[in-house]
């Protein structure tokens, strides 16, 4: 890969790490210079990583200026079913295929998710889906996901979890770990259906009451 091509995907990474946590919201102009100064690159890379970026349906242009795209439901359950699709793969995989290690790893990320302040439960549970992905042993599975990742609303949406709600989470990752540590597939499968079905339901509840 060219200098070049590997400055354009770092850049489209750092976009979608601004826009993931927060920084640019739903509806927010993303300004060529503003970022380029932001991520210490010149306009070029910045401009191809939008495009890049609107390919993917995460910015949109009009007008000569680049937004952060509004998701209305619609895109959020396509965006859902997409990512349950290949979550339920990457926990049948895991469970095939699996290590001991890779099992204790998973089982050990979920359990720090119950420490420290509710901020840092949404990098502990892409940990935890992260784990589950490299355990499924299939690159190609692992890096959508890790693209699913940076759908923008995660993060600002999560910070609004009650609680209750991110300890709900908590046990249907333990669900689907203890699945993937005893190499049951099916079980394996259905809990994380289950896990991301629940988690479309709470996006949607939480966008809803943004307006």
């Amino acid at each position: 890969m060219s200098e070049v091509r590997r400055s354009t995907a770092a850049v489209q990474q750092g976009i979608q790490e601004l826009i993931t946590a927060g920084v640019f919201a739903a509806g927010d102009r993303l300004v060529e210079d503003d970022l380029a100064h932001r991520l210490n690159v010149s306009r070029t890379p910045v401009r191809e990583a939008l495009h890049a970026l609107a390919a993917r349906g995460l910015v949109t242009r009009a007008a000569r200026t680049w937004t952060v795209r509004r998701l209305d439901v619609r895109d959020v359950r396509e965006m859902y079913e997409f990512r349950c699709a290949l979550e339920c793969m990457a926990a049948r995989l895991a469970a095939s295929r699996c290590s001991p290690e890779d099992a204790r790893a998973i089982a050990a990320a979920n359990d720090a998710s119950r420490t420290g302040p509710s901020t840092n439960f949404t990098p502990a549970s892409e940990r935890v889906h992260g784990l589950i992905a490299a355990a499924a042993n299939n690159r190609r599975l692992a890096a959508e996901l890790a693209q699913l990742q940076l759908i923008y609303f995660s993060r600002p949406i999560a910070t609004l979890y009650t609680p209750d709600e991110i300890e709900e989470s908590i046990v249907e990752h333990e669900a689907v770990a203890r699945a993937v540590a005893d190499k049951d597939p099916d079980t394996a499968d259905a809990a994380m259906r289950h896990h991301i079905e629940h988690a479309f339901d709470l996006v949607v509840r939480k966008l809803a009451w943004l307006g």
